[in-house]
């Protein structure tokens, strides 16, 4: 048995948390990779339940899903179709679209002919981030292509923050500044930029000041964050699995694929029916926004003498022996009385639990 345990009055606690630190900004759900791990539809109700009114998404077939479960908060692609089909589709179900180039928009009005109806969309300016949108240096073309949507109308224009978790926010304020001499120019052309909107969970956090009209959080709402914690975010939850053995190991043992481990004592260990297959020990190699690549991230875990990876069996540590493995990991359980069949939690990004974990709400 193996199942991520969600704890809802700590989600309900960060939801709320995140909805004070944005004052006036409306707070966009942002509910893709399957609601951060958490389950999709699951985290798009709870959000909607504490007064979530607008969703983010990335691809189509989740805005759709959430539509065929009873979604019907607004609800934001934050990726650009090219496809008519998909775009036919996506006005269908009252999806806002992103618009990110004079084409994207020419498609869009096409699909909204196509079927004769009214939509929304928002436009997607690049400031700095280098994967979608308009370029901030070319006003007129945002503006030329925002005229070309007759049926479909601007309510958002926003953009991606490259460096959201950097404490200093400078990028953030760089970032802030051309996307509002963008919307700026919009507005004074006749073109209302709508909602404005460009921080995340970290650029929440860490630059307030560039909040604007709304901000996207999705971590945050899991309350994982790459710095300290100054605001008091609850853990939600944790990987539980059962201890499929317990046994002792003579001193000199060696535990695990490489012989990474090797017991200078005489150490009891429990294997726990949990690996790397489950999403146990996986984490992302830098910080969002962060500085260097995986090589210097390795470097600074190094630097900052990081705990051992530990689950946890009630209030007692039980260290990882070894490597984690695809589907078992030994854990040292010396004196303890973990027993087999005993149900233990393993710290997790929930993002990375594989989708056939099932989740549950407590």
């Amino acid at each position: 048995m193996c199942e991520l345990r969600i704890v809802k009055h700590a989600l309900h606690h960060n939801i709320r948390l995140v909805q004070r630190l944005a004052g006036d900004a409306r707070v966009i759900g942002v509910v893709k990779g399957n609601g951060y791990g958490l389950g999709l539809g699951e985290l798009a109700s709870h959000l909607v339940e504490y007064g979530v009114r607008h969703l983010a998404v990335s691809e189509l077939e989740e805005a759709l899903t959430l539509r065929r479960l009873g979604i019907s908060a607004e609800i934001m692609l934050l990726s650009p179709l090219c496809d008519g089909g998909e775009l036919e589709e996506a006005l269908r179900a009252g999806v806002i679209l992103c618009v990110d180039s004079r084409e994207g928009a020419e498609a869009a009005e096409r699909a909204a002919r196509r079927l004769d109806c009214t939509g929304k969309a928002q436009l997607c300016v690049d400031t700095g981030f280098g994967r979608y949108g308009f370029s901030w240096q070319q006003p007129q073309q945002i503006w030329e292509a925002a005229r070309t949507l007759e049926r479909l109308r601007v309510v958002g224009t926003y953009s991606h923050l490259r460096r959201g978790a950097d404490p200093e926010g400078g990028e953030t304020r760089r970032q802030e500044q051309r996307l509002t001499q963008v919307c700026d120019a919009l507005a004074a052309s006749g073109v209302e930029p709508g909602m404005r909107h460009l921080v995340e969970s970290y650029g929440l956090l860490c630059c307030p000041e560039s909040r604007l009209d709304g901000v996207r959080i999705g971590s945050a709402f899991l309350g994982r964050l790459p710095f300290r914690d100054l605001w008091g975010f609850e853990s939600i939850g944790a990987l539980c699995a059962r201890v499929r053995e317990v046994r002792t190991l003579e001193a000199g043992s060696t535990v695990g694929y490489g012989s990474g481990f090797v017991t200078r004592r005489p150490t009891r260990i429990a294997v726990v029916g949990a690996g790397y297959a489950h999403g146990f020990g996986l984490e992302r190699s830098a910080a969002p926004g962060g500085r260097g690549g995986a090589v210097a991230s390795a470097l600074r875990r190094l630097r900052e003498r990081r705990e051992p990876l530990c689950a946890r069996a009630g209030q007692r540590r039980l260290p990882v022996l070894g490597r984690v493995g695809m589907c078992d990991t030994v854990l040292d359980a010396t004196g303890t009385q973990v027993q087999p069949g005993e149900v233990v939690e393993l710290p997790v990004n929930p993002i990375f639990v594989n989708a056939s974990v099932p989740r549950v709400y407590l």
